[in-house]
């Protein structure tokens, strides 16, 4: 009721198309989805998204965290190939806008080899989770919680790649023992 009631508020003082507006329908977007409306949420994320591009333009930042938040909901419902593209403009965006050592650029990075490594893409997951984890440490620290975090996925990355590699060389002295 209370986000409702700001939403209205907001869209009378400001006009619909300001940028607090964009910011109180990604609140109710996350607000549902935690709710369990996830239709509702994705309208809103959606709403949210197109309000932040109209006002502040494509490639402002608060259009790549809107795009992140959309991302990341598509993963969680298991719509990976509409996360990544999210996923991706957003790292460009923050990239661009933020420079490429930003911790935002990190947690794009993460995201992305989150996805990848969700869809068994090892290798490219590898490579961004290492490039986050520089980011994360200098930014903030070797200790840090993301920083540990991210190297805690990279590990576990790490492992399925030699898990696979094993794999395939068993599966290829397997055929040439067996002639298959």
């Amino acid at each position: 009721p209370l986000f409702k009631r700001s939403l209205k508020i907001y869209q009378i003082s400001l006009g619909p198309n300001h940028p607090n507006v964009a910011k109180i329908l990604n609140n109710l977007a996350l607000l549902c989805k935690d709710q369990g409306n996830l239709t509702g949420a994705e309208q809103l994320f959606k709403k949210s998204l197109e309000i932040y591009e109209i006002s502040l333009g494509p490639s402002h930042p608060s259009v790549a965290t809107s795009l992140n938040n959309l991302a990341i909901f598509y993963k969680t419902q298991m719509k990976f190939s509409e996360a990544e593209p999210l996923y991706k403009r957003s790292l460009q965006i923050r990239e661009s806008s933020l420079g490429p050592n930003h911790p935002d650029v990190a947690e794009s990075l993460f995201n992305l080899a989150l996805l990848y490594q969700s869809l068994e893409r090892f290798g490219e997951a590898e490579l961004l989770f290492k490039r986050s984890i520089q980011l994360y440490k200098h930014n903030f620290g070797a200790n840090h919680p993301h920083t540990r975090m991210a190297r805690t996925n990279l590990n576990l990355c790490q492992q399925k790649i030699r898990v696979n590699i094993f794999f395939n060389v068993y599966i290829y002295f397997f055929s040439i023992i067996f002639d298959i």
